[in-house]
């Protein structure tokens, strides 16, 4: 039957997963924009997806779809922070009402719950308070076998000083590997982010024992955790010079080779922080974007993050909180939780985030600067707070993060893998195979300025095309006939 005159054709199917709106190999072409994106954020940012005319809602946005209507889509919250002009004595008890207050609540659960546990504060904070009333819950951590890249002995440690047991996983370099395609094919998009690779063992681990976790997402980009968050005073005074102030010292910059000691912080301090910022993680730079992607295009990082500097701008942050603010629109929503989303629903695990509870972000978002990263510090606030209830050591400790040895693999045993996927994948319409190829040469030789990386973020969308595209691998074995399917 023809459709009446004026009538909008809308069929709309929507799912919480890619999977089950598309077969493997069903959507070939990809969005050049969003690969362009990816090469830089190591994601990619919402709404795009890499595979049109599937689109992602993003995080505090709706949508209402009527019939006869065009679809439309509104954001209904956004982060506000207004930091405090000074420190208040009264901080740490404020933080640390709030975030009892937040563990009691995401603590209810008919299921039996327990909690991830690495070597910082983040997650020691949260055992620690769901202690005070499950002194019985259990404690989740995995780490490699390489020297530097465990947290096990340290979130054992602190499991054993706040009195919680402590199930700890050792992951090989052999079943990293061996695993790594099913993390890939969980993640729907792309997403170069090594840590979600642990993230998957310990989320396997963990739903051996519980059906629910507590995991310490959110905190650092609340409470200041990062080290980049520290701004030199004469990379700020830079940001105040005007072009021709700034011109000689970016020329002293470009003349230093890359990699090389100084060219990075001479580029910081000649460079406006809209200008070099996207986000606590940024692979490739413009330039190198354009000599990578084999297709054409305008997309840029930038178009991104310009309006989360507007609304900086506007609310007239300083560095660290504009930062921050960046961090939470991009990184924390695009990487941080949905690897941790993904990687525990991997295995039917549920789980809860108590440090973006909606009262816990009131108070972080009204932390003053030196309440953030002063004396010397990240996270000053929260440690004076945890203080109470955790242990010297675990309240001061520096961030790991699950670390994966990654770059030792590729210029070791692992070498002939990387080479291998680059190869093998069919992938030249999109990335320059020869680039590829060459930056995993020179990871190997230790050339300045290539890093592991640059190198991950190629192999990770190899193998993506691989799976989505090509159908190398077989999606049963994946796991694709346990996605339900969307109606045609």
């Amino acid at each position: 039957m023809a459709e009446p005159p004026g009538t909008v054709d809308l069929r709309l199917r929507f799912s919480s997963e890619r999977k089950a709106l598309a077969e493997p190999g069903e959507l070939a072409a990809l969005n050049a924009d969003a690969l362009r994106r990816y090469l830089a954020f190591q994601y990619v940012p919402a709404p795009d997806t890499m595979t049109p005319p599937i689109r992602v809602l993003p995080p505090g946005h709706a949508m209402i779809a009527r019939p006869g209507r065009p679809v439309d889509v509104y954001r209904f919250w956004r982060a506000d922070l207004r930091p405090a002009r000074a420190a208040s004595q009264s901080t740490p008890r404020t933080i640390l009402a709030a975030m009892r207050d937040s563990v009691a609540v995401h603590l209810r659960s008919h299921a039996p719950l327990g909690a991830f546990l690495s070597g910082g504060i983040d997650s020691a904070a949260i055992c620690a308070l769901a202690a005070e009333h499950r002194p019985d819950l259990l404690t989740f951590t995995v780490g490699f076998e390489r020297e530097g890249y465990s947290e096990i002995d340290r979130a054992q440690e602190t499991a054993a000083a706040i009195g919680v047991r402590s199930i700890p996983y050792v992951i090989t370099q052999e079943e990293f590997f061996r695993h790594l395609p099913q993390v890939i094919w969980h993640l729907d998009d792309p997403m170069a982010d090594a840590a979600a690779v642990p993230l998957w063992f310990v989320a396997r681990e963990a739903a051996k024992h519980v059906k629910v976790v507590l995991s310490g997402e959110g905190s650092d980009e609340l409470f200041g955790g990062y080290a980049i968050y520290h701004q030199p005073g004469v990379v700020r005074a830079g940001e105040r010079l005007p072009d021709w102030g700034r011109a000689p010292i970016k020329k002293v910059a470009s003349m230093i080779p890359a990699g090389r000691k100084g060219r990075g912080f001479l580029e910081r301090t000649s460079t406006p922080l809209r200008q070099r910022y996207i986000g606590n993680a940024r692979v490739f730079a413009d330039d190198e974007v354009a000599r990578i992607a084999a297709v054409p295009g305008t997309a840029s990082p930038w178009d991104v993050t310009n309006p989360v500097y507007d609304q900086a701008e506007h609310a007239g942050l300083d560095d660290v909180s504009t930062m921050q603010l960046v961090d939470i629109n991009t990184w924390l929503a695009g990487d941080i939780l949905v690897k941790a989303d993904r990687m525990t629903m991997a295995h039917s695990l549920e789980l809860r985030v108590p440090f973006l509870d909606a009262e816990v972000m009131k108070v972080a978002s009204r932390l003053a600067r030196a309440e953030k990263i002063g004396a010397g510090t990240t996270k000053l606030a929260l440690r004076n707070a945890m203080s109470e209830v955790l242990p010297k050591a675990a309240a001061e400790r520096a961030k790991l993060g699950f670390p994966v040895p990654i770059g030792h693999w590729l210029t070791g045993d692992s070498h002939e893998f990387a080479d291998q996927v680059l190869r093998r994948a069919q992938t030249d319409q999109w990335i320059d195979r020869t680039e590829s190829l060459r930056l995993l040469e020179a990871l190997r030789a230790g050339e300045p300025g290539v890093e592991w990386r640059h190198v991950w973020v190629l192999i990770v969308f190899s193998l993506w095309h691989q799976i989505y595209v090509e159908r190398a691998y077989d999606p049963v074995a994946l796991g694709w006939e346990r996605v339900a399917r969307v109606p045609r």
